[in-house]
């Protein structure tokens, strides 16, 4: 293979989970196909990816599983990005949300600027309408803003947690060039390779995740496409993101943050493949702790349900090779999963309240990066006598 961004076929593999199922939500027993999910590491740019790409119509249909809207933390977090998007251009008339989900970012964007959001799963139409001038039920393309023999042109772009899904970076990045204003700024957040290593965020690496970026082979990128990052800020969301200001070249300052975050990835050896093999040894010991824990928990005929039935958590469920057997059930306050099971698993989905009167044991945390925002949300479980399990980023067991 070659590298997705600078083409190189330099490639080293750094870890292989083998095939997997992707991630579904289905009202059968059916299951959706497995897939490779081999990691490899470029030599040349230092961009982690997966060694296959998925069909993208196999991952993005109306069952589509994630919401924005549903999370307090993830609310917050979009708030804040559009905060600082009108702090820096407080000028701002047009705005563009790709992979706007349920417009919830764009429900912070103030009604009197001109609002756009693209996303090509149609399930989120309706909500996103009620926040939008106008919605885009397709993938980002700058051929929907073709005015003459231009293009019609966005103040700010964001395009949050999505740019590690695209299969050819070079042409979106060539997309939102052309749509971005002269003086615009785009908001690139994302989860962030140093993070996912640091924190052993294994379950970061699933089929939509096709790339694992880096400050550093983000620039290698951007580069090419006559783009600098201006600003850098790291953030716990999801696991660990960073958030970057992006502009045409030479069109605003660079933070000294920028600088520094490169420093941070030299000094951790981010490009190395040895650093990458020591995250895969983690995630090997953390998939066999867990499975060890949840035998024992099942020999002494206790009972533990998943929390939280999301794409990431299949990665470390099908790692730890944990099935219904193991877990009779996923818990989910998502009303569309209610009565659907984890296609990649076979765990039929209920809801918390349900979850709540049959008081398993245990619970395993699949979104543990909301550790501190879920033993708040079930206070009342844990002082009960019920324990929340968080698989990451060390095996943690925690009770009233």
């Amino acid at each position: 293979m070659r590298c997705r961004s600078c083409h190189s076929s330099d490639m080293t593999e750094v870890l292989d989970l083998d095939n997997q199922y992707l991630s579904d939500f289905r009202d059968d027993d059916s299951r959706p196909p497995k897939w490779p999910l081999s990691l490899v590491l470029c030599q040349h740019c230092g961009l982690a990816q997966l060694r296959d790409t998925t069909p993208r119509e196999l991952m993005y249909h109306d069952r589509y599983g994630f919401r924005s809207g549903i999370n307090e933390a993830i609310r917050d977090d979009l708030r804040s990005i559009v905060n600082q998007a009108l702090e820096v251009k407080p000028d701002t008339r047009q705005w563009l949300d790709i992979a706007c989900n349920d417009g919830t970012l764009l429900s912070f964007v103030p009604d009197r600027l001109h609002r756009v959001g693209v996303d090509p799963v149609s399930s989120f139409e309706r909500d996103s309408r009620q926040h939008a001038d106008r919605i885009l039920v397709d993938y980002f393309d700058r051929h929907w803003f073709e005015t003459g023999e231009s293009y019609q042109k966005f103040d700010v772009v964001t395009s949050i947690s999505m740019f590690y899904d695209l299969d050819d970076p070079n042409e979106f990045v060539s997309n939102v060039k052309q749509v971005l204003a002269d003086d615009g700024i785009w908001v690139v957040q994302q989860n962030y390779a140093l993070s996912m290593l640091e924190l052993g965020a294994v379950d970061n690496i699933c089929h939509e995740h096709v790339t694992y970026w880096s400050l550093a082979a983000l620039e290698h990128l951007l580069n090419r496409h006559d783009l600098e990052v201006n600003d850098v800020h790291l953030s716990h969301i999801n696991g660990g993101s960073f958030r970057t200001l992006v502009s045409h070249r030479g069109a605003r300052p660079q933070n000294p943050s920028v600088q520094a975050q490169r420093q941070n990835e030299i000094s951790y050896g981010l490009s190395r493949v040895e650093t990458w093999h020591n995250f895969a040894t983690r995630s090997l010991k953390a998939f066999a702790e867990l499975r060890q824990l949840i035998n024992s928990i099942n020999a002494n005929g206790e009972r533990c349900y998943i929390y939280g039935a999301s794409t990431r958590g299949g990665t470390i469920l099908q790692a730890a090779s944990l099935t219904a057997e193991d877990l009779p059930f996923a818990v989910e306050r998502q009303k569309a999963k209610i009565g659907r099971k984890m296609a990649s698993t076979g765990v039929p989905i209920i809801s918390e309240e349900r979850a709540h009167r049959d008081h398993p044991e245990y619970m395993l945390v699949m979104p543990w990066f909301f550790r501190d925002v879920f033993v708040q949300r079930e206070r009342e479980y844990l002082e009960s006598g019920g324990k929340l399990i968080f698989p990451l980023p060390d095996l943690e067991i925690v009770s009233a």
